[in-house]
């Protein structure tokens, strides 16, 4: 049994696959083109002799940008001054969304339930065939019930089968 999320994250692996192998060729000429693989050989010789020197431009590049987020964080937005524009309020939008995780959540409990049930109907089902096939003589009524339950366990199975291929 996959679930949702298991077929989810399948079907995202494949399409990455796809475009990862669409783009190989481009890519590859793109290196070639711009020598990308001389100039990180180079990066990283460069680095090797340098680690001092290094290790401070990382250390102030990303102050910088922390710094830098620091202040857009603080300046105003437009909207502050008044504008025309209508203001769309970004818990609408994150209200819809939690809407409708909250409902994959109520059907992943529905599928859950439902499979659930059937296979405690499939285990009592095996168990009452089990019991009919070891009687050392059976009446008609015993081989219908069998023959019935049988169906319905066989049933039970195929659903177990086909939710396995999804």
């Amino acid at each position: 049994m996959k679930g949702i999320k298991k077929r989810m994250r399948e079907a995202s692996r494949k399409m990455h696959g796809h475009i990862g192998r669409a783009a190989a060729p481009y890519v590859e000429k793109a290196k070639e083109r711009l020598r990308i693989n001389e100039r990180v050989e180079h990066a990283n010789q460069w680095a090797e002799a340098h680690p001092k020197r290094f290790f401070g431009y990382v250390i102030g590049i990303s102050v910088v940008i922390f710094g830098m987020s620091l202040l857009w964080g603080f300046l105003p937005s437009d909207n502050d001054f008044g504008s025309k524009q209508p203001v769309i309020s970004s818990t609408e939008g994150i209200g819809k969304v939690i809407n409708g995780m909250r409902e994959i959540q109520r059907n992943n409990e529905r599928i859950n339930a439902t499979i659930m049930s059937a296979r405690s109907q499939g285990d009592r089902l095996r168990y009452e065939l089990d019991s009919l096939n070891s009687l050392p003589e059976k009446s008609r009524e015993d081989s219908i019930a069998i023959v019935r339950k049988g169906k319905q366990l066989q049933a039970i199975i195929n659903l177990f089968e086909n939710h396995d291929k999804d």
